[in-house]
C-alpha cells in the first residue's frame, strides 16, 4: 500500500470514522508484527493505541519526524509523511486519556480492554 499504510488506497482514501472525527477523535492502528493488527476508536496523538497521549507516543513522532510512516509511527493525518501537522495534533492531546468504557454498569479499564483484543484460538 502506498505510504505504508494497510489502510490507504491509491486515491489517498484513508481508515475513516465521521462519528469519532465529530468527537475530535480517530481510528488509529497498530500492526504487532505477528499477523495481527489493531483498530481502535482513540485520540489523534495516541500512536501505540493505548488509549493515552504521552511520551511514548511523542518519542515516535520525533524519531520519525519528516519521515515516511503511518499511524503508529506518528502520521495522524494518513498523508504518508510524519511532519509539524502530525505533531500538532499530538501536543493538542498530550497527557489526555480516553475515559474507561463502562459495559453493563462495570468500567473496563485499559488492562481489561487489552484482555478483550487478544485473539482467540
Amino acid at each position: 500500500m502506498p505510504g505504508g499504510h494497510p489502510f490507504a488506497a491509491s486515491n489517498g482514501a484513508k481508515i475513516f470514522s465521521s462519528t469519532a472525527e465529530a468527537q475530535g477523535r480517530a481510528l488509529g492502528w497498530a500492526d504487532n508484527g505477528s499477523n495481527q493488527v489493531t483498530v481502535m476508536y482513540t485520540m489523534y496523538g495516541d500512536a501505540n493505541v493505548d488509549g493515552k497521549v504521552n511520551a511514548d507516543d511523542l518519542i515516535r513522532v520525533l524519531a520519525n519526524y519528516n519521515a515516511a510512516g503511518n499511524w503508529s509511527a506518528g502520521d495522524f493525518n494518513y498523508d504518508g509523511v510524519v511532519n509539524s501537522d502530525d505533531l500538532i495534533k499530538i501536543l493538542a492531546n498530550y497527557n489526555a486519556a480516553l475515559p474507561d468504557l463502562v459495559v453493563n454498569g462495570s468500567s473496563l479499564d485499559g488492562a481489561a480492554l487489552n484482555a478483550l483484543k487478544r485473539p482467540r484460538r
